[in-house]
C-alpha cells in the first residue's frame, strides 16, 4: 500500500466527514480527494517527466494538500518552497532543483515576477489565487480534469515530498522523502500511539507547510480520518474559537 492508496482508503470510509476548515469553509474528505485526483490528473495531461519535483511557493491552504496528494498519485514530488527566502534566494533553489512546473500564491507573485526570466527550469506558473495576467489561473486549469484517481504505476522507493533544509551552512539542501518511507512513518506513528487518532480528533495547525512538522502534523491525522484547522497565520482568537 501506498501514499495514495492510504489517501483514497480513508476517502472512502468517510467521504462526507469534514477534513479541513479554512477561512470558515468546510472541506470533506470527498471534496478533497476528487480535487487532489483533478490536480494528479492535470499534471499528467502536462507530460511532465516521472519523479519531477512540483514547486510550491505559497502560505498554508488547503491546495496545498490537493497539489501533494495530486502528486502522490502521478509519480511526482511536491517540493514546498520556504516563503520566508528572499527571491534570489527562492531564484537558486528553483534552479537547482530543475522544476518545471511552480505553484505561487498571491502574495508571492510579485517576487516570481522578479525573477521569472532567470528561472532556467519553470515552464508552467500556476497561479493559486488566480487574477494573474500571464500565468494559469488554478481553479480552472484543475476543474478541466476529471476526478477519477490518475491511472499511474507507483513504486515504493518514489520521491513524493521533497523539503529544504535551513540552509545555515549554505545553500538549502534537499531533503527526499519516499512513498515507502512515508508509509513506514506513517504506521510507526499508528502502532506506536504517537498520532494514533480517530475522525473523532481535531487538529489546529499553523505552522507553515514548506517545514516537515507542519506537513507530518497535519498529513497524518488527515490519513486517519480527522478534522484539520489549517490557519495561514497565529490568531489567538481563532484558536480559541
Amino acid at each position: 500500500m501506498y501514499f495514495a492508496d492510504i489517501i483514497e482508503q480513508t476517502q472512502n470510509q468517510q467521504p462526507d466527514h469534514c477534513a479541513i476548515v479554512f477561512n470558515g469553509e468546510e472541506i470533506s474528505y470527498r471534496q478533497l480527494m476528487e480535487r487532489s485526483w483533478q490536480v494528479g490528473n492535470a499534471l499528467q495531461s502536462m507530460d511532465i517527466p516521472r519523479q519531477e519535483r512540483v514547486a510550491h511557493l505559497a502560505k498554508n491552504s488547503p491546495e496545498f494538500y490537493e497539489i501533494f496528494f495530486g502528486c502522490c498519485a502521478t509519480g511526482l514530488a511536491t517540493a514546498g518552497i520556504n516563503w520566508r527566502l528572499a527571491g534570489p534566494e527562492i531564484e537558486q533553489l528553483l534552479n537547482y532543483t530543475g522544476n518545471s512546473v511552480l505553484f505561487v500564491s498571491k502574495e508571492f507573485y510579485q517576487t516570481v515576477e522578479a525573477i521569472e526570466d532567470k528561472l532556467e527550469h519553470v515552464k508552467h506558473i500556476i497561479a493559486i489565487d488566480g487574477g494573474h495576467e500571464r500565468w494559469t489561473d488554478y481553479s480552472q486549469w484543475r476543474d478541466q480534469h476529471g476526478t477519477s484517481r490518475p491511472n499511474v504505476e507507483l513504486h515504493g522507493d518514489d520521491d513524493i515530498l521533497h523539503l529544504y533544509t535551513s540552509g545555515t551552512t549554505g545553500l538549502p539542501k534537499g531533503v527526499q522523502l519516499t512513498n515507502e518511507g512515508y508509509v513506514n512513518v506513517y504506521n510507526a506513528f499508528v502502532d506506536n500511539d504517537i498520532l494514533n487518532v480517530d475522525n473523532s480528533a481535531v487538529f489546529i495547525n499553523v505552522m507553515p507547510l514548506f517545514h516537515v512538522g507542519g506537513v507530518n502534523l497535519t498529513v497524518v491525522p488527515l490519513l486517519r480520518g480527522a478534522k484539520v484547522h489549517l490557519l495561514v497565520d497565529f490568531e489567538p482568537t481563532a484558536v480559541l474559537d
